[in-house]
C-alpha cells in the first residue's frame, strides 16, 4: 500500500501556510493514479492557496510496482552510506522468493525516477541504456566538442524512442533529441549478459557514473 503523511510549511513566494501531502511510498499497483501523477511531474508539487504559486518538492519516496518487479527509491542528493543502509535493511529481512529478482534502484531526482519507470515499463533494461547514452554522447562530441548536457534521459512517445539531451538545444531552439538506436541497445545488452552483469537483489545506482566505471573494467 502507499504511505502518506501531512506536514506544514511556508510558501517561498508569499510565506503563506502550506499543507503538504508527503508520499513516503507509492504502490503503482494499488494506486495507479499516483503513478500517472509521477509521470506527469505532478505528485511532487504543491500549490499555495494564498498566491497560487506551484512549488516543486523532492523528498525521499519509495516507488513500488510489483507487476513489473521494480522498487525504486527516490533520495535527493543521496550518499553511498544511504544506499548501503537500504541494502542492510534488505539483507536483514526474510525476502519472499518472488522478490529476489526485483530490480532495486536508487535515483536522485524526479526526472530519473520517471525515466526508470519508462524503461522498465516497456520491458527494457537500464544498464545497456546507460551505456547507449555514453556512446551517443561520444559520437555527438566528435561533431560538436562543446556539447555538454546537464542530463541525458530516455523517453518515448507515439513517434518512437529517443534520448533528450537536457541543457542542449537543436536548430529550432528545442531540447535536443537523438533517436534511440535499437541495434546498439541489443548489442550492449548481449555484451552485458556475456559479462554476467545482470545480478539483482540489492539496491543499485545505475547511472552515468555506473556506466563510466563499467567501461573502465
Amino acid at each position: 500500500m502507499s504511505i502518506t503523511r501531512n506536514i506544514s510549511g511556508k510558501c517561498p513566494k508569499c510565506s503563506g501556510d502550506l499543507n503538504i501531502k508527503i508520499w513516503d511510498s507509492v504502490n503503482a499497483v494499488y494506486h495507479p493514479e499516483e503513478k500517472e501523477k509521477i509521470m506527469k511531474s505532478e505528485l511532487f508539487k504543491v500549490e499555495c492557496d494564498s498566491c497560487g504559486s506551484e512549488i516543486a518538492l523532492e523528498y525521499p519516496c519509495r516507488y513500488q510496482d510489483t507487476d513489473n518487479h521494480i522498487m525504486i527509491y527516490l533520495i535527493p542528493d543521496f550518499s553511498e552510506d544511504q544506499v548501503n543502509e537500504l541494502n542492510d535493511d534488505l539483507e536483514n529481512i526474510s525476502m519472499p522468493k518472488m522478490m529476489e529478482e526485483n530490480k532495486f534502484r536508487v535515483v536522485g531526482n524526479c526526472d530519473e525516477l520517471i525515466e526508470k519507470i519508462l524503461i522498465f515499463g516497456c520491458d527494457k533494461r537500464d544498464r545497456p541504456i546507460e551505456l547507449c547514452k555514453k556512446k551517443v554522447l561520444k559520437d555527438l562530441k566528435i561533431k560538436d566538442s562543446n556539447i555538454s548536457p546537464v542530463a541525458i534521459l530516455y523517453n518515448h512517445n507515439s513517434e518512437g524512442e529517443y534520448f533528450s539531451f537536457i541543457g542542449c538545444k537543436d536548430e529550432n531552439g528545442e531540447v535536443l533529441k537523438v533517436p534511440f538506436d535499437k541495434e546498439l541497445y541489443k548489442s550492449l545488452d548481449i555484451e552485458l549478459v556475456n559479462r554476467d552483469a545482470y545480478k539483482e537483489g540489492l539496491y543499485m545506482v545505475v547511472d552515468g557514473s555506473w556506466a563510466s566505471t563499467l567501461m573502465k573494467q
